[in-house]
């Protein structure tokens, strides 16, 4: 079940064998599925139906050494979600907060990238 992923990763992380991508795919796990449910209520059900069986279809995968594994890249496909965080970075402040967050996170990526680091 879903939710088996989610308690396999806190496991890991609490344990400490946990890496830092771990750690970047359950918060964008928790993240989104709470993005999910203002998505529900602020746009057409069609839209967060979507979402949700986006969300939820990388979750049936189980494995053991990875629990949320490139779960960051399957969000790609959740573009309610990022209509909705387009419509809101119409307001400066969401707008800085999105590019402050994100240029740091972009940057240490990027670095895994060219040292051949798992970034997915």
């Amino acid at each position: 079940m879903p939710w088996d992923n989610l308690a396999a990763s806190v496991a890991l992380l609490a344990s400490g064998q946990g890496s830092f991508v771990d750690a970047l795919n359950l918060l964008a796990t928790l993240g989104l599925g709470a993005m999910v449910f203002v998505t529900w209520r602020r746009l057409p059900r069609e839209y967060g139906l979507y979402a949700l069986a986006m969300l939820l279809a990388p979750l049936f995968r189980m494995t053991t050494t990875q629990p949320l594994v490139s779960t960051d890249r399957y969000a790609l496909a959740l573009f309610p979600i990022f209509a909705l965080w387009g419509a809101w970075g119409k307001n400066p402040w969401v707008n800085r907060a999105v590019v402050y967050l994100s240029f740091p996170l972009q940057l240490y990526l990027s670095a895994q990238f060219v040292l051949w680091g798992w970034v997915g």
